[in-house]
């Protein structure tokens, strides 16, 4: 892995280097006109060519001002959704208005007239696409039943259906057009590729979202394995447009960014490449195992503020206060490959971690706070005996954290996502 990483490294170095013998200087430009490179890599190669001597200084002096200003965008802010803050563990990055437009264009003339489109964990393209499509049947699958209850209200003659592709089997459709956002990752990609292939009628289309090159070390190699599953599957490429979807960057990824010291770059920097596959023979393969793998997560939403805490199957007390695993809480980075993500007991929208060792109290003392209950009595109840003094102080201090904690994000969502953010939200894996 750490050769692939330093390869990797160096082709970033060399992509970066062209772009500013281009003539592109300013940060935002060489972001945008490389292939889905995340910007602390960015920078962290300029910096690097910076030292080798291959970027003037010059250069490297005004990149270093420019990533540290108030971002450009910030009076542009506002964009409520209307659906729950999206939480890094759902992987959940929204597309941008452009995107879900080039969607829709490509959708509805691959569908021709009347044919039935569907969208498999996409509300966003039924939310803000409503009026594109009402000469056609539309089926919106997805797992979070607030955005289905959003997209029903904002399309009423559109169809949709509550089902978690991961976990479960994907519901009897068949779309002329299938449209599909995966978490970018190989188990993830193959389960919804299969689930796509089910909805969609021999003849038809697949759309699928893929992330470019620039994206991480390996996507080369992963683009190839789905290829290949996908003409297992009976699909066959037959176009990919590059670069064209943008999404906009979400609370949880602004925070890890400005962690890093990055906080001025343009708004729909990710872009994912779109695949277009045709349906040409049946399939008859089975449905990939389940890649949702690992520890279990539960839930409570406080004032908008999506909290996590990993599951334990315990009675005792142990104490539920918050440790940071990081300085100022915010993990700086996004990745899964991050190896810090193995010590996170705690994890909030806005992308603060925390190691708990009372994660089971903690979960029982944040369902009270949800219910406006004691949540003194509740963790009593839960360890099935009155509460130590000591034991008090900590249940205490455990709720004057998360009152912190919930104080600083509620500002950042109404900050970045309007006053009126939904303030209830649901465990899922492909809102978008």
């Amino acid at each position: 892995m750490a050769n692939a990483e330093s390869v990797f490294a160096r082709c970033i170095d060399g992509l970066v280097e062209d772009t500013i013998l281009a003539g592109l200087t300013g940060f935002g430009e060489i972001l945008m006109a490389l292939p889905g490179v995340y910007p602390s890599d960015v920078l962290s190669s300029i910096r690097r060519l910076g030292t080798d001597e291959r970027v003037p200084e010059h250069v490297l002096d005004r990149i270093e001002k420019l990533v540290r200003r108030p971002p450009a965008w910030e009076e542009e802010l506002g964009r409520n959704t209307k659906m729950p803050v999206p939480h890094p563990l759902d992987y959940a990055w929204r597309f941008g208005n452009s995107a879900v437009r080039f969607l829709w264009r490509k959708a509805l003339l691959l569908a021709g007239t009347m044919d039935e489109i569907v969208l498999l964990g996409l509300p966003c393209m039924l939310l803000r696409g409503a009026g594109l499509c009402k000469a056609h049947t539309v089926t919106l699958v997805d797992a979070d039943q607030t955005a289905l209850d959003l997209a029903a209200k904002a399309a009423p003659s559109a169809r949709v259906i509550f089902a978690d592709l991961i976990e479960h089997r994907a519901p009897k459709v068949a779309g002329a057009v299938v449209v599909t956002d995966p978490p970018w990752y190989p188990e993830y990609m193959r389960t919804f590729l299969w689930c796509a292939r089910r909805a969609c009628r021999l003849g038809g289309h697949v759309l699928l979202c893929f992330p470019p090159e620039g994206t991480r070390p390996g996507v080369k190699e992963e683009w190839s394995q789905a290829r290949e599953w996908a003409e297992a599957l009976g699909l066959d490429l037959v176009g990919v447009d590059g670069l064209v979807l943008p999404y906009v960057t979400p609370l949880f990824e602004r925070n890890a960014l400005a962690a890093e010291g990055i906080t001025n770059y343009p708004l729909e920097w990710r872009r994912a490449d779109l695949a277009t596959f045709v349906a040409r023979r049946p399939s008859t393969i089975a449905r990939p195992s389940n890649p949702r793998l690992g520890c279990r997560w539960g839930e409570c939403v406080l004032d908008g503020v999506r909290i996590r805490v990993k599951r334990a199957n315990e009675r005792r007390f142990r104490a539920p206060v918050l440790q940071e695993i990081v300085p100022g809480a915010v993990l700086p980075s996004v990745s899964r490959r991050d190896e810090r993500r193995d010590r996170i007991d705690v994890w909030s929208c806005g992308n603060r971690v925390y190691a708990c060792a009372g994660r089971g109290v903690l979960l029982t003392v944040l369902g009270a706070m949800e219910r406006r209950t004691d949540p003194v009595r509740a963790a009593s109840e839960g360890t099935g005996r009155s509460l130590r003094p000591q034991e008090i102080s900590l249940v205490r201090e455990a709720m004057e954290q998360i009152h912190r904690l919930v104080s600083v994000e509620k500002d950042e969502i109404r900050m970045y996502y309007g006053a009126q953010s939904w303030t209830t939200g649901s465990r899922n894996c492909s809102a978008r």
